[in-house]
């Protein structure tokens, strides 16, 4: 508190106390304003910091790849280029191998000849594929079934002739096999009051079935 002494009395001095207190008041007046522009900063900085900072954004959907339809194999024909036999008294015609040779053997104890399909270098004694017309006097299949199946009664007889039925140039045609030869085959296929033979030992070749795959009639 401001006291001055005059004449030995204590008199307050009002003005140096209000001084003081402005003083006073003024310094808490700065505080007050230090401290709000403390405040507004620092909730501005948090502000643009927050507002900086990078919006994480949802990952990008991974692009499903289609895999474009495989090609279809194109289908060649093995055939297409093969040489073309025709027999005009047997009245057929086939395709066989560029590297194949035909021969006809006047088989006269058959009554006729026999078209002998033969590829390069043919093992000796070897039918690969023989075409001909059998004269024996049998009426249906059922006869040659019977004739096999005495041949396969004989207590002799070493093998069995099972029967198979497939399709030669559009007709019915049955093949006995050998037991005992896996490759032999014996096929007849009746037409017209003929009956075509055509005999293989080495069946098992492809060429073999393709060629009969182009056996067609001319007739």
């Amino acid at each position: 508190m401001a006291v001055s002494h005059f004449g030995g009395r204590k008199i307050f001095n009002h003005k140096s106390y209000f001084m003081k207190m402005n003083r006073k008041g003024f310094a808490n007046i700065i505080l007050v304003v230090v401290t709000v522009v403390f405040l507004a900063g620092a909730v501005g900085y948090f502000a643009l910091t927050k507002k900086s900072e990078p919006v994480a954004q949802p990952p990008a959907p991974t692009p499903t790849q289609t895999k474009a339809p495989s090609p279809t194999p194109t289908l060649t024909d093995e055939t297409a280029n093969w040489k073309t036999y025709t027999n005009g008294e047997l009245e057929f015609t086939t395709k066989y191998p560029n590297n194949w040779t035909v021969e006809i053997d006047p088989a006269t104890y058959l009554g006729g000849d026999i078209v002998l399909f033969r590829p390069q270098n043919p093992k000796p004694i070897t039918s690969y594929l023989d075409i001909y017309l059998d004269t024996r006097k049998f009426k249906d299949i059922n006869e040659i079934k019977e004739f096999y199946s005495r041949l396969d009664k004989d207590p002799l007889a070493s093998y069995k002739h099972p029967v198979q039925e497939m399709t030669i140039g559009n007709q019915k045609a049955y093949a006995f096999l050998r037991s005992d030869l896996p490759n032999y085959r014996v096929i007849y296929l009746f037409r017209n009051g003929k009956i075509y033979n055509f005999i293989s030992g080495e069946y098992n070749l492809p060429e073999i079935s393709k060629i009969l795959s182009t056996f067609r009639f001319t007739n």
